[in-house]
């Protein structure tokens, strides 16, 4: 779980970032309100959404110690918390700048440490095929500019 203090210092420091980022994602697209956004971003309870999804469509799949590539981490608030709060040992990759700060932030605050990301897309994953650095799952929550070529890299096991 992520405490109450930590959830205030994120509110507090993570959020501007992450509003940031949305910004830059939606100028000339949408009019959302970017701090609404962030903190939809941020909330331990919107992950906790996809880890039932996950589970329900792999139930007993995903458990402590297997490796978890999550493609497009976005601000991290997924890989950060199933990393702290379910000990599942999550990385992943970003292109985007703003969202690799607003990740190294939250790392810092929630697990006290930087979290491993690296700075790729999708479509060009940075890590070898072989059994040590092999994920039993890929994921990822938004879709990306060259489908077929990211879908590709998804399926790869």
């Amino acid at each position: 779980m992520i405490s109450e203090n930590d959830k205030e210092r994120i509110k507090r420091e993570i959020r501007p970032l992450v509003a940031k980022g949305i910004d830059t994602w939606l100028q000339g697209v949408a009019n959302d309100d970017s701090f609404s956004a962030a903190e939809t971003h941020l909330s331990f309870e919107h992950v906790l959404e996809k880890v039932r999804t996950i589970e329900k469509y792999l139930p007993g799949y995903l458990t402590q110690g297997k490796r978890i590539l999550e493609l497009g981490i976005g601000f991290g608030a997924f890989a950060i918390y199933t990393r702290k709060s379910l000990s599942w040992n999550v990385f992943g990759c970003e292109p985007d700048l703003i969202a690799l700060e607003s990740a190294a932030q939250l790392s810092k605050v929630v697990e006290n440490d930087v979290f491993p990301v690296v700075r790729a897309k999708g479509e060009f994953i940075p890590y070898a095929e072989n059994s040590s650095t092999s994920f039993i799952l890929r994921m990822c929550s938004n879709m990306w500019p060259t489908p077929s070529l990211f879908c590709g890299n998804l399926c790869v096991f």
